[in-house]
């Protein structure tokens, strides 16, 4: 008996692909963050986009305690507004999980901010996009009390859907 190359194409069934892993020879910082927790990860992301957010738009940012139901406030010309952020490692199955994202409370719609900035962590950099509390609220699955699940699938970040927008565009 004999295998061929036409046998093995046409009786292995290839395994996915994995995804690329965090390392620290690709991006030492994107590997670092992997070493914190998720509360130690999220204030790093909240500083951060609060600076980008000053330097790309010139809006005064403020970082709120962590007793507070959002993470920024953003001093707009005409009004105040508050933004959550949420970060997101790419993880071994190939997806980013926002977790923890407060919409409703009590079953009822709740506004706790205006604005979610999500920040992908992914091997090689980050990626951050927003978009409004009204946008994501239909897309966001809640699964319990400390907050819903918004998830995404793949490295392909270009093709994200099409209200989550680029930081630069913020807030209109």
């Amino acid at each position: 008996m004999q295998i061929t190359m036409d046998d093995i194409a046409q009786y292995h069934i290839p395994k996915l692909e994995k995804p690329i892993q965090f390392n620290p020879e690709l991006n030492r910082a994107m590997w670092q963050l992997t070493q914190l927790s998720n509360v130690e990860r999220g204030d790093i992301c909240e500083h951060v986009v609060a600076r980008e957010i000053e330097h790309k738009t010139g809006y005064k940012t403020t970082v709120t305690s962590k007793k507070c139901e959002y993470d920024i406030a953003v001093a707009l010309e005409d009004e105040a507004v508050k933004i959550e952020v949420k970060s997101a490692l790419f993880n071994a199955q190939g997806t980013f999980n926002f977790r923890g994202i407060n919409l409703e409370r009590e079953g009822r719609p709740y506004r706790a901010f205006d604005y979610l900035f999500c920040v992908f962590l992914h091997p090689t950099g980050t990626t951050v996009k927003w978009c409004t509390r009204d946008e994501v609220y239909d897309r966001v699955k809640h699964t319990t009390a400390r907050g819903g699940k918004f998830q995404f699938q793949g490295l392909q970040l270009h093709k994200l859907p099409y209200f989550l927008r680029d930081l630069e565009d913020f807030p209109y």
